[in-house]
């Protein structure tokens, strides 16, 4: 957060995304993205797990906020498992292995609807994060504006 802040010389808020399966301990954790990324790397996920009973897996939503003063955290959780195949249309990343607990099995990507399905932000999908917005403007007293670039979110602080 701090080299951010130093890039952009205003407050930054920075967010980062895990998909970690409790049979990996926790793995493959941050670098879930390079799997996602690889050739059929979801199908590839869902194998990696075939050896194991738990098919247990959390997401994690982290963001910093960072003023070139105070540097404050807030993390996100969601539990659930990992499909046994790659299932649905929906969302993005690791939404089509992901099936958070109280769905009846259904992944992320079943259960998001059609109008939804370009560029939905971490912040929708876990739901200690749902009312992320309101947090940071009642803490910071700042409001937020949120612009995508090539599949990142770009916070930018005003007034």
């Amino acid at each position: 957060m701090r080299e951010a802040y130093e890039i952009v010389q205003q407050p930054v808020l920075v967010e980062d995304v895990s998909l970690g399966f409790a049979a990996l301990n926790g793995l493959p954790g941050p670098f879930i993205k390079f799997f996602v990324e690889a050739p059929d790397g979801l199908e590839k996920l869902c194998r990696m797990l075939d050896g194991f009973d738990d098919r247990s897996a959390l997401a994690v939503g982290v963001f910093g906020y960072y003023d070139g003063h105070e540097m404050h955290v807030f993390r996100g959780e969601l539990p659930g498992s990992i499909a046994a195949h790659p299932r649905g249309d929906g969302g993005f990343g690791w939404d089509k292995i992901f099936c958070p607990d109280g769905y009846n099995g259904r992944t992320r990507a079943e259960l998001l609807p059609r109008k939804m399905q370009r560029r939905i932000t971490l912040l929708n999908q876990l739901q200690h994060c749902a009312n992320f917005y309101n947090l940071i403007d009642k803490i910071f007293a700042i409001s937020i504006t949120v612009i995508f670039m090539d599949r990142t979110l770009i916070f930018i602080h005003g007034n």
